[in-house]
């Protein structure tokens, strides 16, 4: 029990770590070509506001300086996944996910892309692994339940929903999605409770 805490501890730490160098990036007017960090600050900055085939560049370009740092492997995801490039960003997704795969953030993301593509199977089996990860975190559960639900697994997606408002009854999104799939099984009075 002391281990799977201390991992628990250390994966929610780094993913911490992780999200808050990629929400807290600094502008940069000329990138140091050399600096790994700052060419994927720069990045970081261009994907923010939209720039999404620059930040694709430069973030590569911190890959290449070294193709073991996870920052830019996640950064260019996003920017792939905010183009509607999913099969590049589920290959960086997975790379990241290859090089740490205690952090639930990359899985979260992966799965969006493969639920973009109607990859509902490999969607489900990421949001499972963020569960695993992190058995609070309502947007798998909910991410989760519209896979299932697009999948035409209905008890699945109730269950995903009704866990989502269980762990964040003031969030609207797991009572939107339940009266969506109410309304799609011809269930109108229920629907009309969670709308």
């Amino acid at each position: 029990m002391k281990n799977m805490l201390a991992r628990f501890v250390y994966s929610l730490l780094t993913t911490g770590l992780i999200l808050l160098f990629m929400f807290s990036v600094r502008a940069q007017e000329t990138p140091d070509l050399n600096d790994k960090t700052g060419l994927a600050n720069y990045a970081e900055n261009l994907r923010k506001k939209g720039e999404l085939d620059k930040s694709i560049e430069i973030f590569s370009k911190a890959i290449n300086l070294d193709p073991k740092f996870i920052i830019p492997y996640y950064g260019r995801g996003l920017a792939y996944l905010a183009k509607g490039s999913f099969d590049p960003a589920i290959a960086d997704f997975t790379r990241a996910i290859e090089l740490r795969p205690d952090i639930w953030a990359f899985y979260v993301n992966r799965g969006h892309a493969y639920l973009e593509k109607q990859s509902f199977d490999q969607a489900i089996a990421d949001y499972t692994m963020v569960i695993k990860l992190n058995p609070r975190e309502i947007m798998a559960y909910l991410s989760r339940g519209v896979a299932f639900r697009r999948n035409r697994q209905n008890d699945l997606a109730i269950a995903d929903f009704n866990k989502t408002i269980e762990l964040a009854p003031d969030f609207p999104g797991g009572y939107f999605e339940r009266g969506i799939l109410y309304i799609d099984t011809k269930k109108l009075e229920l629907a009309a409770q969670d709308f």
